[in-house]
């Protein structure tokens, strides 16, 4: 299950995937705007182990999925220079569910979720703000998407995302900092400069997960880590 991430992650975090499966490091020139050119979930969607990925990923970093034995399909569309349309890819797909800003959604992500529950959320950039454990536990960034996911009684913990980085604003999201990986969650930093550490460790071992924190430093968003 090789690991899918930015080509600007930090070194020993780095390393420290590479203990796991190999790393497949990603990034474009001129595509969306700089802070977000290098993310992963910006051009890629995983769908029911499938990845849909956008036209705009450098052929190289094709041939490199595709050689893990990845399945992989490329589609036309391209990320946008501005918001909404720099999030056509940024859906989080599970098992049972498509949770996007629906009516900006990629085509073929949609054609392949057809038969799953769709939610809508405001907050384009989905991915970036959403983890899911195993559909039973989730956490996000975003006020509007916890609303959602507690309507449809799904069990969700908010974390606060001013504590993390990315170049060029304010601060990144959560899920922009982590991955999953099998029964593991990883972390891109620290979790203890995170106000909600606490909660956070204890919620993803009520999930029956471990957690691993890739390096000592602050949380950095850099796309997520998507374990193909």
């Amino acid at each position: 299950m090789p690991l899918l991430v930015s080509r600007s992650i930090n070194p020993s975090a780095r390393n420290r995937l590479a203990q796991l499966d190999e790393v497949i490091l990603f990034g474009t020139e001129d595509v969306t705007y700089p802070s977000i050119s290098n993310h992963p979930d910006i051009f890629f969607c995983p769908v029911d182990n499938h990845l849909i990925a956008s036209s705009a990923v450098p052929q190289r970093t094709v041939q490199q999925i595709i050689h893990s034995g990845v399945s992989l399909e490329v589609v036309p569309e391209q990320p946008g220079m501005a918001y909404p349309r720099s999030a056509l890819f940024n859906a989080m797909a599970t098992r049972d569910y498509l949770i996007h800003r629906t009516d900006i959604t990629q085509q073929r992500i949609k054609e392949r979720c057809q038969n799953m529950v769709k939610i809508h959320v405001n907050q384009a950039y989905t991915r970036c703000n959403l983890l899911s454990l195993d559909q039973t536990h989730w956490i996000t960034s975003d006020r509007g998407i916890e609303r959602a996911l507690q309507s449809h009684g799904l069990t969700t913990l908010y974390v606060d995302p001013r504590a993390v980085r990315l170049e060029g604003f304010p601060h990144g999201f959560f899920g922009g900092c982590c991955g999953v990986f099998g029964s593991m969650l990883l972390v891109n930093g620290s979790l203890e400069t995170l106000g909600e550490s606490e909660q956070v460790r204890g919620f993803v071992e009520k999930a029956g997960f471990s957690l691993l924190e890739l390096h000592k430093g602050a949380l950095h968003d850099i796309g997520g880590i998507m374990a193909c």
